[in-house]
């Protein structure tokens, strides 16, 4: 059990450290957010530790002495209701679910906002994905924009770092933005300036005056089209009206053709991709832990049905636990481990129902091919992963099959827990 752990443990430090490596590369370019008075406090030097909540960080005051800061909460942040109106800067990924939103501080995370009404006001350092019935956005983004909604307006002020994809009944787009923009609406408005490409496709196009777009301007209106003369497309400009009945039937049958074809092999390369990850992954947990993959087999195997019922306790109730503990300080390192060990579990859920489920069909088998316990591991794999690629059917197979990996792993755990008292 030792050498479970530590696997668990290698792996998972391994995760979060190549994932906090990713996140500040992200944060490199991007403008660090100011904090707000109120969001900081000098902690006196005789305090030590961590602060639940908290990130502590270190601040140079006048005496050139080296003093702890206390910031703002890390988040995740969660809003929800009728209305929300957000004032204070916030640090980490934000989510506001209301009829009624308005957010005029500023957050240094991402943003995903689901509302009637949403008017963005603030500054947000990562990426923005909203929907609404009406959507104002009147700040800075540093990243990517993803919005839809009946009508989508943007301000003069407006400054989206990256691309912009955007689709609503009315869209009109002001302000700069740096990257692409593909949008799609009944109506299109286009007014500021545009640092890369823009796409469009609506019922009627139009482009203001003073527009500068420094990649192409490509747009196919249904009804009616109208460019400024003074709009500046630095590349190709093609803005046409194209009826629909007028559309050319062979040329879009052939366009299907093709991103049918397209999507068919990127099916494919998926499968693929997971089918040789799971493999490798599996044989790597049968070489370093063959006596626990023997005994996941076995119990698979004698009793599915009973693994089946503990693994849905382990999958819903473990959560659960590990909300508990984190309500003390004391017990977060326990929380801690519980979760390492959690997510262990459904990473190697699929491969002891692989392994067990390839013993099984290849028991009996006169080929010695496939006695060897890596390749009947790759039949059983292989079985798998196809039977959970059917269509309707493959979900619940594949549900099935992870819950009673979880519920063997499950009891593994509470008979070696028995075996040491």
């Amino acid at each position: 059990m030792r050498k479970i752990a530590s696997v668990f443990v290698l792996i998972f430090l391994g995760f979060a450290l190549s994932t906090s490596g990713i996140r500040a590369e992200q944060y490199d370019n991007l403008v660090q957010l100011p904090l707000d008075q109120n969001q900081a406090e000098v902690i006196d030097d005789q305090v030590g530790g961590e602060v639940l909540g908290t990130q502590t960080t270190k601040a140079m005051v006048s005496d050139k002495s080296v003093l702890d800061v206390t910031t703002v909460d890390a988040g995740p942040h969660f809003f929800y209701g009728e209305e929300q109106v957000i004032d204070e800067n916030l640090v980490g990924d934000v989510y506001v679910f209301a009829g009624k939103v308005e957010i005029n501080g500023n957050i240094d995370g991402d943003l995903m906002v689901l509302g009637g009404t949403v008017v963005l006001n603030g500054d947000v350092t990562q990426d923005v994905r909203a929907g609404a019935g009406t959507i104002y956005v009147n700040g800075q983004i540093g990243q990517n924009l993803t919005v839809g909604a009946g009508q989508i307006y943007f301000g003069e002020k407006a400054l989206i770092g990256n691309s912009v994809v955007a689709a609503g009944g009315d869209v009109n787009l002001d302000g700069q933005t740096t990257g692409k923009v593909l949008l799609g609406g009944g109506a299109a408005r286009l007014a500021g300036k545009y640092g890369s490409d823009v796409h469009a496709q609506a019922d009627t196009f139009k482009v203001m005056p003073g527009v500068v777009v420094a990649g192409s301007l490509i747009a196919d209106a249904y009804t009616s089209a109208d460019v400024a003369p003074d709009a500046q497309v630095m590349k190709e400009n093609m803005v046409k009206v194209v009826p629909p009945e007028q559309k050319n039937r062979p040329q879009r049958e052939e366009k299907m053709r093709s991103v049918g074809g397209v999507l068919v092999k990127a099916v494919m390369m998926e499968f693929l991709f997971k089918l040789l990850i799971g493999f490798v992954s599996g044989s790597i947990l049968i070489y370093f832990l063959p006596k626990l993959v023997k005994a996941a087999k076995n119990q698979v195997l004698l009793a599915p049905m009973a693994n089946f019922g503990w693994g849905l306790v382990y999958l819903f109730m473990t959560p659960i636990v590990i909300l508990l503990t984190l309500v003390s300080v004391v017990a977060m390192p326990i929380a801690g481990l519980l979760v390492l060990i959690y997510l262990g579990s459904m990473m190697v859920a699929h491969t002891v129902v692989a392994v067990a489920l390839g013993d099984k069909l290849v028991h009996g088998a006169n080929v010695k091919m496939f006695k060897n316990p890596y390749l009947s591991f790759g039949v059983g794999l292989l079985v798998l992963r196809l039977v959970c690629f059917l269509p309707l059917l493959g979900w619940m197979v594949g549900f099935v099959s992870f819950t009673i990996g979880m519920g063997t792993l499950f009891i593994l755990m509470k008979s070696y827990l028995a075996e040491r008292k």
